[in-house]
Formats: C-alpha cells, sequence, structure tokens
C-alpha cells in the first residue's frame, strides 16, 4: 500500500482494493436474512506499492482500473450464487469470443496463518 497522505485536516490513502469498502456498505446498516444476497460492483482504480524492480507487464502495476465484486449471502445462497457468477463469466467471454483453456478455484492455505483467516468456517 502508498504511505498515508497528510492534509490539514485529514488524511488520505490511494485505494488498493474494494473489499474494505464494500463491506462498509454491507454494515452500514442493520440487514434482515430476508436482505440476501445483496451483490455489490464497482468499475474503480485501485493503486497497489510494488517494488519497482517487481514491476513487469501486467503481473505487478502500480495503477490499475479493475471491475471488483462481493456478495454477501447466506449460507444455503452459496451454490446458487457461484452458478450465477460463473454464468455471466461464460457470457461475457461468450460475447467477446475470449476462448479460455481452463479455470482456476484459489483455496484458502489452512497451514498459512499469516496470509489467511484463521477460521475453518470461514
Amino acid at each position: 500500500m502508498f504511505t498515508p497522505m497528510e492534509l490539514p485536516k485529514e488524511e488520505m490513502v490511494l485505494k488498493p482494493m474494494s473489499c474494505p469498502h464494500h463491506i462498509s456498505i454491507y454494515n452500514s446498516k442493520q440487514r434482515s436474512y430476508r436482505d440476501l444476497p445483496l451483490r455489490l460492483a464497482e468499475h474503480a482504480l485501485q493503486y497497489r506499492y510494488e517494488s519497482s524492480g517487481s514491476l513487469t507487464g501486467l503481473e505487478r502495476v502500480r495503477a490499475m482500473e479493475l471491475t471488483d465484486s462481493h456478495i454477501f449471502c447466506r449460507q444455503d445462497q452459496i451454490k446458487e450464487e457461484f452458478k450465477r457468477a460463473y454464468k455471466l463469466i461464460q457470457e461475457v467471454l461468450q460475447t467477446f469470443h475470449i476462448d479460455v483453456d481452463y479455470l482456476s478455484l484459489s483455496l484458502r492455505d489452512p497451514k498459512d496463518k499469516e496470509k489467511y483467516f484463521d477460521d475453518d468456517k470461514m
């Protein structure tokens, strides 16, 4: 992350990701289980402070435009929400005639307590 910029009456930081903002929106009011699923998405500039030696093409850049989304849902809605998201990805790829050889699902490593949230239920 870039270091905070000090202004006369406030501190500002360049936005590195959307996750905290989407969580703040979700937490902004009391919600019922009937409000779920709540789907949030945005197309925004994001900034990461990468050391200059690691900047290679699109692998490591300091600024990027990213369409990011988060779905807040009940446990019994996860399977259907995953199907909806996957269907959307397929539709976009087909619309733009993009062939994808493979997709991969990233899961947490329960042994890596530093990088991943230490809760098997999560």
